[in-house]
């Protein structure tokens, strides 16, 4: 496994229970490591659509630094191993996010875990009390693990992506007000600035 280089500015550590299993995930800023070793990962089957070789303007984005700040993030768990990464883009009214998690984890139910730690650290990061996210519509098994977080359907709309194929996606928006830290799940044990 490649591990993340070490950053000086503060992580956030927050734990999960999944299942009967404690995640344990730290975020940091992106670094060249975590970028490259996430532009190299693959997914099987139908999941292959989120390669980021797939889309050479979400590679391009993954790698330039200057997209780094404040947006991309990488996540990794209580050994220092990359699990995943979180994109947060700020609109006027939401926070609109982007996630990946590391193939070989996909599948094992820590995708509610892994979710929930990132739309905390948003809260807690950004002040955020609104997210939106997209997803493709073939993605039954993330769209799930999303309304299972509390998010809600806003629509269906064709995008291009992949170098140019069209693609069905759900907008799926949660809509969260100031007691959002009263509707954390049970799962959510602790988390602290370090």
């Amino acid at each position: 496994m490649i591990t993340c280089s070490a950053c000086e500015t503060p992580k956030r550590i927050i734990w999960y229970r999944g299942g009967a299993r404690l995640f344990h995930y730290r975020f940091r800023p992106m670094d060249e490591n975590c970028a490259h070793t996430i532009a190299g990962w693959h997914y099987e089957g139908v999941y292959a659509f989120y390669d980021m070789g797939r889309d050479i303007e979400d590679l391009q984005e993954l790698l330039d630094p200057h997209s780094w700040t404040e947006r991309y993030y990488a996540v990794t768990d209580e050994q220092g191993e990359l699990v995943g990464f979180f994109c947060f883009e700020h609109e006027a009214d939401a926070v609109a996010i982007g996630l990946g998690l590391r193939p070989d984890l996909t599948g094992q139910g820590r995708g509610l875990a892994f979710l929930e730690a990132g739309l905390e650290f948003a809260r807690g990061r950004f002040g955020a009390t609104t997210f939106r996210l997209s997803v493709a519509t073939f993605n039954q098994r993330a769209i799930r693990v999303y309304r299972r977080a509390g998010f809600q359907d806003a629509g269906v709309f064709v995008n291009e992506t992949n170098g140019g194929v069209s693609a069905k996606s759900a907008a799926i928006a949660l809509f969260w007000t100031r007691g959002w830290g009263n509707r954390r799940r049970q799962s959510l044990a602790w988390s602290q600035i370090l």
